[in-house]
């Protein structure tokens, strides 16, 4: 029974190589067929083939029925990289996401998928190439990367806005539209949230509960949204004239485990507290966990409330309240305003979308809410 597989495997791709695209002028050839051998074969020259091809107007009918049927016979297949590199593809919907190649759950934002469909159905509605590249810390020049592969202009998400790499882009000739950090010059723009108004909001929710003894977990510092989430939460703490000292907010990065630590550690250190802010829906849960490990009742005694909108905070008893955030709108937006940016029309260069608040049972309902 072995021989016949091997025997059987033999002949099936014996077939499957004589009947795979030969390269004109050869049986059996299993180089690639190239666009030369396509006006060889419709007896046009190159520059007419490639016209024909690429659906230039100054191609008569009858030529382009040719080519097109030689490109048929020959199994011809355009080379995309080729002619990004060759200028003949001007658009194409790139994005550049770093960070995925961290071992935590979360490097950032945890609704990346969302984020890659809107920038995915965008393209799809304006038949439009759409192209994502994972990036690590290997690659020493986002802008050196995108002029290698011929990719005009980007989405850029992830990135540290304080890194060499990050200014370079962005200080390039080439498009570029950055995910949750303000940029606006000559062919750059940047898709935000209003993190600063939603922090705040969530701040808010949990001194109007009755919390007086509020922390909040950040990410960490060189995070632009951390900055910002943390501006909105002193900004509250300010409005209802609690004091709001340095050792109230606590770095977690963004990571599930730090934040439940650093919850063990803090109600250990001070166990008065009552309410939690955590800048992202991963620490929130890392948060919720540590609180039900030290069996304390949430929200009776601690109240918690997340970012993000991440729909396992809705897993978990009780609820997590949270900021959602509408990451596929930001991906849809992004790539809308990189083809205006690509195409050189006039555009606001900021755009901003809305979040949701979304209450959940962690957080104490008022004598209003009841």
């Amino acid at each position: 029974k072995k021989a016949e597989f091997i025997s059987n495997n033999r002949a099936l791709c014996r077939l499957s190589f004589e009947r795979s695209p030969k390269r004109f002028g050869g049986k059996g050839r299993t180089d690639m067929v190239n666009l030369k051998d396509v006006a060889l074969r419709a007896g046009v020259s190159l520059t007419q083939a490639s016209r024909a091809l690429n659906g230039r107007e100054d191609v008569s009918e009858a030529t382009r029925k040719k080519v097109e049927k030689a490109a048929v016979e020959l199994g011809y297949v355009k080379n995309m990289a080729a002619s990004a590199l060759a200028g003949s593809i001007p658009l194409q919907i790139a994005a550049l996401v770093k960070g995925i190649e961290q071992e935590s759950t979360d490097f950032g934002s945890p609704n990346i998928h969302s984020l890659l469909s809107g920038i995915s159905s965008y393209a799809s509605s304006h038949s439009l190439e759409a192209a994502t590249y994972l990036l690590d810390d290997s690659c020493t020049s986002y802008a050196g990367y995108c002029r290698q592969r011929g990719v005009r202009g980007a989405i850029l998400f992830g990135a540290d806005y304080q890194s060499g790499n990050y200014r370079e882009m962005v200080e390039s000739e080439l498009c570029c539209v950055v995910i949750d950090i303000p940029l606006e010059a000559e062919r750059k723009g940047c898709v935000l949230v209003n993190d600063f108004y939603y922090a705040k909001q969530a701040a808010c929710a949990l001194i109007e509960s009755g919390c007086r003894q509020v922390f909040m977990l950040s990410g960490h510092p060189r995070a632009y949204v951390s900055q910002t989430r943390e501006a909105g939460f002193r900004a509250a703490l300010a409005e209802a004239g609690l004091p709001c000292l340095p050792e109230q907010i606590i770095n977690a990065d963004f990571d599930w485990k730090e934040a439940r630590q650093a919850t063990l550690e803090l109600l250990k250190r001070c166990p008065e507290t009552d309410g939690i802010f955590c800048a992202s829906d991963y620490m929130a849960l890392g948060c919720h966990s540590a609180l039900q490990h030290l069996k304390k009742k949430i929200p009776e005694e601690v109240s918690l409330f997340g970012f993000d909108g991440l729909v396992s905070t809705q897993m978990v008893h009780p609820t997590i309240a949270t900021v959602r955030q509408d990451s596929f709108r930001k991906g849809y937006r992004a790539a809308e305003l990189l083809h205006k940016l690509l195409l050189g029309e006039a555009c606001d260069h900021t755009v901003t979308v809305p979040c949701q608040m979304i209450p959940g049972g962690s957080v104490k309902k008022t004598d209003a809410g009841r």
